[in-house]
């Protein structure tokens, strides 16, 4: 039986989209405040601005129309620290020794999709204040790092690469959310279909 741990900051993220008439009432809204779109929507904080300018049904954690937010929250790639444990012994592994399968989620795609249509969108989320750990076994006798994958996703409506799955040598591990965590809000990015 080996054990593998993950250490790292985890993250979650959410994208609000608008168009049609909806970008029409952004647009007036930031014209009449002389203020410029990409800064309309900052986050949680501004969730009210949005049902009182844009729509009433506004909800910042639902409202993503055909852009791909996260589903739950994810390790972040960057600093993830591998730690193997087998009879007792634990033993670091680089993350340049394990098999990386990465999926890209872009923003050329999502304006593709909406050609001809006056969409915007910003992404907004978080990452964990400390680092957190995940755990997964394995019935296997001797560990081989080559045969460990991690699914990456890079979303590029977010600021970080995240780990969606973990496989040894093609059996899957017991994924688990972690619970919810303190964590600060990143920046918010702005895009736009045109």
């Amino acid at each position: 039986m080996i054990k593998v741990r993950l250490l790292t900051r985890h993250m979650t993220g959410w994208i609000a989209e608008f168009s049609g008439d909806e970008v029409k009432k952004i647009r007036e809204y930031c014209l009449k405040e002389d203020e410029e779109i990409r800064y309309f929507f900052g986050g949680p904080n501004e969730e009210e601005l949005v049902q009182e300018e844009v729509n009433e049904n506004f909800d910042m954690y639902s409202y993503y129309g055909s852009s791909s937010p996260m589903e739950y929250s994810y390790p972040i790639l960057e600093d993830c620290e591998i730690i193997i444990e087998q009879n007792g012994k634990e033993k670091n592994i680089s993350i340049d020794d394990v098999t990386i399968q990465e999926d890209k989620i872009s923003v050329e795609e999502w304006k593709e999709n909406n050609k001809g249509k006056d969409t915007i969108a910003y992404s907004f989320g978080y990452k964990s204040d400390e680092i957190l750990e995940m755990e997964f076994e394995f019935d296997v006798e001797e560990f081989d790092a080559s045969k460990l994958t991690l699914s990456v996703e890079y979303n590029e409506f977010f600021p970080n690469k995240y780990i969606i799955d973990l496989q040894y040598d093609d059996m899957d591990g017991d994924w688990e959310d972690v619970d919810d965590f303190e964590g600060e809000y990143y920046d918010t990015e702005y895009f736009e279909s045109k």
